[in-house]
């Protein structure tokens, strides 16, 4: 399934909070316990009020608060901290025109628990799923360590799908397999998963290395991922793998 893009921009206004979806249940039904919000603006941005041409673009503040799933089975409670800021919008009041009001917009940093970016199947191995909602919860903070973080999903998976990580040369000698080496290795097993790993692994790559990666690049690394869990974790996957042990056992390997 497609991320959803729009739905985890990097702010938006406070009285437009998005429909999250509920890290326990999955349901978008996340909503903004309206009297925990509490913030207060930075010393650093209050000292900027003793110029002349300050306006309120100059200011920054932090924010924390609840949100609360309104699902009557779940009720999860997420905390979410990050940054805010006021801009000048327009706004057609009809009366008067379009007039310039004033907007709390929200950046947020953290959540605890951190929010799915997507759904991770059910038969995904615990240390995989793990190691997911940790790049989950990188997403807003640090996009590229976010980046960074899929890539050891990558090592993670060839782990679970008992892909070696040391070979021996021909002088007798151990040595450790590059993550490259590993991932060719799969292929052999799977094809097009093999193929999609090593996609996501030059995209973690670039979280290794770049001041920060560019978020349609991490939306694209994110959506690769979703897939090929899919592909090796899903119910679609289990559903096959179900079906060719019936017509194994059924021929008896003939």
């Amino acid at each position: 399934m497609k991320i959803d893009r729009d739905l985890w921009n990097e702010s938006f206004y406070k009285d437009e909070w998005p429909k999250w979806p509920c890290p326990e249940c999955g349901e978008k039904n996340l909503q903004l316990v309206k009297e925990s919000f509490k913030s207060h603006e930075l010393v650093s941005s209050v000292n900027y009020h003793e110029y002349e041409d300050w306006d309120c673009n100059w200011y920054t503040g932090a924010f924390s608060s609840e949100l609360k799933c309104m699902n009557s089975t779940c009720g999860e409670i997420v905390f979410v901290t990050g940054e805010k800021k006021i801009e000048l919008t327009t706004k057609d009041t009809h009366e008067f025109g379009d007039v310039e009001i004033e907007r709390d917009t929200i950046y947020p940093k953290y959540c605890h628990p951190a929010l799915h970016l997507f759904n991770i199947p059910e038969n995904t191995p615990w240390e995989v799923e793990s190691a997911i909602i940790n790049a989950f919860a990188l997403f807003w903070s640090d996009k590229s360590a976010c980046g960074n973080s899929i890539r050891k999903v990558v090592e993670l998976i060839l782990n679970d799908k008992r892909v070696g990580k040391m070979r021996k040369t021909k002088a007798g000698k151990w040595i450790y397999l590059k993550l490259d080496e590993r991932i060719k290795i799969f292929e052999i097993k799977n094809k097009e998963a093999s193929d999609t790993l090593m996609a996501i692994k030059w995209i973690g790559n670039v979280g290794s290395h770049e001041i920060e990666i560019d978020e349609e690049v991490l939306f694209d690394g994110l959506e690769l991922l979703e897939f090929v869990l899919e592909e090796l974790y899903g119910e679609a996957h289990h559903k096959r793998m179900a079906n060719i042990r019936s017509r194994v056992i059924k021929r008896r390997g003939k």
